[in-house]
């Protein structure tokens, strides 16, 4: 069995996902209040329609690996930002939701997942990566890291983390509740279902209806 590192990250803190979920365009602009009371205007806001689109899919996103969909909700006070690797990154108000689909990048040696970053602010650097992956063999599951974990990989054998080693793994209609400081993000597998993968992901090809579906729902950041 191939081993499933996370995949370089270009900004510090980032977040993996294998799950259903749904997405809209939107380029209305999301402000929200920084810890000094300054307002950040520099982000749009997600989608929150169905299918996933850009910056919730990663940017080597193809229907025919494996891959993951669900959506990202936001249940705290404040407004969240997240977003693939080199996708740029989008805002979720409090209450809000939006869909988001990443797949397995498969190298000669080992498969890559590209971290979805979950921040408290619109740089990116506030936040944490919850790993979440569709293996080839085995359950589906989910891994919570930190901002070093996130940062960039110049070498793999250094700074990569084995994310199907390390990952709590779900049952449909399974739960659990990630910890990472005060970071608190609970994943819920949701059932196989192929026609919402298709609809979520936007592709009508075959490979995605046996994709994973996790939603994470965002309590504390």
């Amino acid at each position: 069995m191939r081993a499933i590192r996370l995949a370089a990250a270009s900004m510090g803190v980032l977040l993996l996902l294998s799950a259903c979920g749904s997405s809209t365009t939107s380029d209305s602009s999301v402000e929200s209040a920084s810890g000094s009371g300054a307002v950040a205007a520099d982000a749009s806001a997600c989608p929150s329609d169905p299918p996933a689109r850009k910056p919730l899919k990663d940017k080597n996103w193809a229907p025919l690996r494996d891959g993951v969909v669900g959506a990202v909700y936001n249940e705290t006070s404040n407004t969240i930002y997240v977003g693939f690797p080199g996708q740029g990154i989008c805002g979720i108000a409090p209450g809000g939701y939006a869909p988001y689909s990443v797949t397995e990048q498969v190298s000669q040696y080992d498969n890559w997942v590209y971290p979805l970053i979950v921040s408290a602010t619109a740089d990116g650097y506030n936040g944490v990566c919850v790993a979440a992956v569709d293996p080839d063999v085995g359950y589906p599951g989910v891994l919570i890291v930190g901002k070093p974990g996130c940062s960039n990989t110049r070498s793999a054998s250094r700074e990569y983390d084995d994310v199907q080693e390390q990952m709590s793994t779900l049952s449909e209609d399974e739960s659990v509740e990630l910890r990472y400081g005060n970071t608190v993000i609970v994943a819920t597998r949701l059932e196989d279902d192929g026609d919402v993968a298709k609809q979520w992901t936007g592709s009508d090809t075959w490979a995605v209806t046996d994709w994973a579906r996790i939603d994470l729902r965002v309590k504390q950041l």
